[in-house]
Formats: structure tokens, sequence, C-alpha cells
């Protein structure tokens, strides 16, 4: 049996190393209240546990093996499972009409993707500007 996560010490094989500062504030930055993906992890969860130093690294190594693509298949499909919910549209006029699929994701996978798209921000603003509206603006 492959072990999930292949926990190989960090070299320059790894093209992405994550810091416990840069987890806890990308952790802190994100949406209260959300709801979690399939395994029940929410991103309040992993702050709540991540204030304990082990907790953090250990946190840490998951995030960065997910980064880096070091994942067994079975992890990456765990990881890429949504919970689909149907909520109800509202018109304007307040009656339903049909439903809206929403799909939430994986928890860890949320956290690795805001640590990724904190890295090229500044790139995305520069190029983008205000075209790509929605992108890292509340609101």
């Amino acid at each position: 049996m492959t072990p999930p996560f292949r926990n190989a010490p960090p070299g320059d094989h790894d093209i992405v190393q994550i810091t416990p500062d840069s987890l806890r504030q990308v952790l802190k930055s994100l949406k209260a209240a959300s709801s979690p993906g399939p395994s029940g992890l929410t991103e309040e969860l992993l702050e709540a546990a991540c204030i304990n130093d082990d907790v953090v690294n250990v946190v840490c190594l998951i995030i960065r093996d997910i980064r880096n693509n070091r994942v067994s298949a079975v992890a990456a499909d765990a990881l890429r499972t949504c919970r689909l919910l149907a909520l109800g549209k509202a018109h304007a006029d307040g009656q339903k009409q049909g439903i809206r699929p929403i799909a939430v994701g994986e928890g860890l996978l949320k956290v690795a993707a805001s640590l990724g798209l904190c890295e090229v921000q500044d790139f995305l603003r520069s190029h983008f500007g205000v075209l790509q509206l929605g992108v890292m603006e509340s609101g």
C-alpha cells in the first residue's frame, strides 16, 4: 500500500516551501464559517489546530506535498472530492425557480490554493488590473 503522503525531507526537488507564518496568515485571512468539505475539516478548525507548533509543522508538510504534487493517487483523489449541495435559486421577486449546485471542496486543498494565490496576486493585479473583477477583492 502506498502511503498517502510521501514525506521526503525538503531539498532541491521541492519547488514550493511552506512556512508556519505564511500558513497561519492565510488561515486567518480565509472566510469564517465556510462549509466543510468531505472530510469535515474546515479552515477554522485548521487555524485553531495550528496554534500548536507541532501541528502547524505537520500541516506545512502536508500542504508542501500537495503544492509540489507529491501525493499518491489515492490522496489526490480524496483532495479533489467535493461535497455537492443543491440550493434553491431565488429571483429578485422572491420566487424560487430551479436549483443552484454548489460544490464544497476539501479544506486542505483550499488552503494550498490560497497560499499559491498569495504568491502570485501582485503579478495578477499588475497584468489584469480591473479587468478580472472578483479576484482577490472583497465585495
